[in-house]
């Protein structure tokens, strides 16, 4: 199924609030240590982007 693109501001900031909620709720562990060894984007890697991307347009 291909995603539908978005071309309302307010529907892409509601689904950029969405995948940060995910990642925020699946990962939180991970981000608490991220943020005290100052590594947040090395820690969650693009994998963890990529997964919660594609499971928002889902």
């Amino acid at each position: 199924m291909a995603a539908t693109p978005i071309d309302n501001d307010a529907r892409a900031q509601q689904l950029a609030r969405a995948i940060a909620s995910d990642i925020q709720l699946y990962n939180k562990q991970k981000i608490e240590e991220a943020l005290i060894n100052d590594n947040f984007f090395d820690a969650l890697g693009k994998r963890s982007w990529k997964a919660a991307t594609c499971s928002a347009a889902a």
